[in-house]
């Protein structure tokens, strides 16, 4: 594989990984307002995360391109996020931040492999 193609690779899942941490956080922030603040708030929260959900999904049309093997990683990434809607809309944000977790670490694999692909190739970043 191509160095270009291996740091996009480890780019998109990197990028992908940041918003889901910031999305966590906002849940974890979510979490620590008072019932009638968390009302007002849910919509913000769930399109933050929902908007994660679009990034990843053209991340993965983008990255399986590149290497099939990032698809079952980011179809992973993608049912967390997914299930952190639903955890969201039911009014469960501690389920929605394990979720988010889940996908991070499915976004960890991506950049990982990237990350050591181009190690054997001798690049660091």
């Amino acid at each position: 594989m191509e160095v270009g193609d291996l740091v996009l690779l480890f780019h998109y899942a990197d990028r992908g990984k940041e918003m889901a941490l910031a999305a966590s956080s906002a849940v974890t922030f979510y979490m620590g307002l008072r019932e009638a603040e968390r009302e007002a708030s849910k919509p913000l929260l769930k399109h933050m995360v929902e908007t994660l959900a679009r990034s990843l999904s053209m991340a993965r049309e983008i990255s399986k391109r590149k290497a099939t093997w990032v698809d079952r990683d980011y179809a992973a990434a993608l049912m967390h996020v997914e299930q952190a809607i639903a955890y969201i809309e039911r009014g469960e944000p501690d389920k929605a931040r394990g979720s988010l977790a889940q996908a991070v670490s499915s976004l960890t694999s991506i950049a990982s492999r990237a990350l050591q692909e181009l190690s054997e190739i001798g690049v660091t970043l």
